[in-house]
C-alpha cells in the first residue's frame, strides 16, 4: 500500500488484456459539450452530423458526395463520428473514411517536428531553447558552461525536420548530443569528457538510427546449431522525439538488408528468427539495439549496404471516463469512441479501513488485441483521480499487482484498493481514470552506405 497524503491506493491488475490495433488508430476525445464547444467546433460538429445523416440518403450520388465531404474536413472530423451507426451502409463508409484519416494521420506522425527559424549570433543555448520550443521536445543542457564563454550561431529553418535542426545548432556550435533513457535528450561541451557522435547516422521524422559499433568474434568451441564458428554483430541506437510515447518496436529482421563490398549477402541463414520486439521503459526516448550478421570475408572492406526496417507501436491520446455517483449498486458503464469503462459496486472493508473499486475496460470492436503485450508498462501509467465534493484531486501514484488464470482478450479488469483519511463513504466523490484506446503502428526504414570495417 502506497501513502499519498490523504489517500492511499493501491491496484490489484487483472491482466486479461486485448486492445484494439484497427480502425482509427489515434485515440480521439469525445465530443466536447455543447456549453463547451467554441464557434467553430459547434460549426463543424453540426456538418458533420448532417454529412454524416446523408451518408444513408436514398440515391448513391448524395451518399458520395457525402463521404467526400467528411474526407475533405480531415481527421478532425473523427471527434464527432457516433459511437453507432444508424444502418450498414452508414457502418461500411464510416470505417472506409476511418481508415483514411488513419493514413493521413501516420503519414503527419512520420514527419515529426518541423522548425522555422531565423537568428543570427546568438548563444547556443537560446537557439536551443527556441527548438524545444517550436517542437515541445524537452531538450537539457547537461553541465553548466560559464554564458560569456558560450558559443554563438547563426541559423536558418524553414519547416526543418527536428532532428535535421537540433544536429546543425550542435555542429554550428561544437556542442554534442546525447540521449539518456530517464532524461529525454542532453546537450553538452564535449570537453566535459562526453563519446562524441557518430559519424552513421540518419534521421526519419521524429525517429533517427545510430550505429554506435560493431564487434567481431571467432569462437574455438562451436556447436551442431551454428553453421559457423565466426560471427559479427552491428550495435545502433534508436530514437524519437521525447514528446512521442513509444510503447514498442519491433525489429523486422526478415526485412534486413546487409551486402558488403564484394557483393556477398551478409544475413544470416535463420535471419534472426525473423523479427525481435522489444518493449519501451517509462520516460524513455531511446533503444540500444543489434543486429546478428554473418562475419564478412577478410578482403571485404565495408559494409556496401545496411537496411533496417521497424515497427513503432505508439499509444493515441489518452481519453478520460468519469463516474458522478461512487455509491451506486449497480455497475455504471461509460462509452466513449470504441471503448466502455465499467464502474461495478464500489464496497468498503470495516477491517482495512478500505474501499474496494472494481473497474473494468472493455473494447467494443476490432480484430487484433494486446494480449502480446501484457508486459507493457503502460497500462501502469494510466491516471485515477478521485475528486472530493469540494473539488479536491488526489492522484492515483501507486499500484500492486498479482498474476490471474483471466484469459478475456477483449478487457481488463482492475481492482483498486482506496483509503480515505477518515472517510467511510464516498458519496458526493467522482472519479476520473484516463487511458489510451487506441494505438497506431508507424512502419520506420533506415538506410546505410560504406560502413567501415574493422
Amino acid at each position: 500500500m502506497f501513502k499519498l497524503d490523504k489517500i492511499c491506493l493501491s491496484m490489484i491488475l487483472v491482466l486479461s488484456v486485448s486492445f484494439v490495433l484497427s480502425g482509427n488508430c489515434f485515440a480521439q476525445d469525445s465530443s466536447p459539450k455543447e456549453s463547451e464547444e467554441t464557434a467553430a467546433q459547434k460549426e463543424l460538429r453540426q456538418n458533420v452530423q448532417s454529412l454524416i445523416r446523408r451518408l444513408d440518403a436514398d440515391d448513391k450520388e448524395t451518399r458520395d458526395e457525402a463521404e467526400q465531404s467528411i474526407i475533405d474536413l480531415g481527421p478532425k472530423a473523427l471527434e464527432y463520428f457516433p459511437k453507432t451507426a444508424r444502418s450498414d451502409e452508414v457502418k461500411h463508409r464510416l470505417k472506409k473514411i476511418r481508415e483514411i484519416f488513419v493514413e493521413i494521420q501516420i503519414e503527419e506522425f512520420k514527419k515529426g517536428s518541423l522548425i522555422t527559424l531565423k537568428i543570427e549570433d546568438t548563444p547556443i543555448s537560446q537557439v536551443i531553447q527556441e527548438i524545444s520550443k517550436q517542437s515541445g521536445n524537452p531538450i537539457r543542457k547537461a553541465f553548466a558552461d560559464d554564458p560569456e564563454m558560450e558559443p554563438k550561431i547563426s541559423v536558418e529553418f524553414k519547416e526543418t525536420p527536428f532532428w535535421d535542426a537540433l544536429d546543425e545548432a550542435l555542429e554550428k556550435s561544437k556542442y554534442v548530443l546525447y540521449t539518456n533513457e530517464s532524461e529525454g535528450i542532453t546537450y553538452a561541451n564535449p570537453q566535459n569528457g562526453l563519446e562524441l557522435p557518430s559519424r552513421y547516422l540518419e534521421n526519419q521524422g521524429p525517429f533517427r538510427l545510430e550505429l554506435t559499433g560493431m564487434s567481431t568474434q571467432h569462437k574455438f568451441r562451436t556447436s551442431t546449431f551454428q553453421s559457423s564458428n565466426s560471427s559479427s554483430i552491428l550495435f545502433y541506437e534508436m530514437s524519437w522525439e521525447p514528446k512521442i510515447d513509444v510503447l514498442q518496436v519491433n525489429q523486422n529482421n526478415n526485412q534486413f538488408k546487409v551486402t558488403d563490398d564484394l557483393g556477398n549477402s551478409l544475413i544470416p541463414p535463420d535471419n534472426n528468427s525473423g523479427s525481435l520486439l522489444f518493449t519501451v521503459s517509462n520516460d524513455s526516448n531511446s533503444l540500444q539495439l543489434s543486429f546478428d550478421m554473418k562475419t564478412p570475408q577478410r578482403k571485404a572492406k565495408k559494409i556496401d549496404l545496411f537496411v533496417s526496417e521497424f515497427e513503432v507501436l505508439s499509444p493515441g491520446k489518452p481519453i478520460e471516463f468519469t463516474f458522478d455517483d461512487l455509491t451506486k449498486e449497480t455497475p455504471t458503464t461509460v462509452k466513449q469512441d470504441l471503448a466502455e469503462i465499467t464502474l461495478s459496486k464500489i464496497t468498503y472493508d470495516q477491517e482495512t479501513e478500505t474501499f474496494l473499486v472494481p473497474v473494468k475496460i472493455h473494447i467494443q470492436e476490432g480484430e487484433d488485441g494486446l494480449a502480446s503485450h501484457l508486459d507493457l508498462d503502460w497500462i501502469y501509467s494510466n491516471e485515477l483521480t478521485l475528486v472530493s465534493p469540494s473539488g479536491e484531486t488526489e492522484l492515483q501514484e501507486g499500484y500492486e499487482s498479482v498474476e490471474t488464470d483471466m484469459q478475456n482478450l477483449k478487457e481488463v479488469a482492475l481492482l483498486y484498493y482506496v483509503n480515505v483519511e477518515n472517510v467511510k463513504s464516498l458519496k458526493g466523490y467522482s472519479l476520473k481514470y484516463k487511458t489510451p484506446t487506441k494505438f497506431t503502428r508507424v512502419p520506420v526504414k533506415f538506410e546505410f552506405k560504406d560502413i567501415p570495417l574493422p
